[in-house]
């Protein structure tokens, strides 16, 4: 049975912590709970050069 990784909240932080957690272990199961009825994805500007 694969391990579970919960996160709570779908904001900034919370999806930056599903994203490393998945990328650090490819076969956890990360699941996100969220209140709201979207989840949080803003994409990052590019740096100024």
């Amino acid at each position: 049975m694969a391990m579970r990784f919960v996160v709570i909240g779908g904001d900034a932080a919370g999806m930056s912590a599903a994203s490393r957690a998945k990328r650090n272990a490819p076969d956890l199961d990360v699941v996100v709970l969220e209140q709201r009825h979207a989840l949080f994805h803003r994409r990052q500007p590019p740096p100024d050069r």
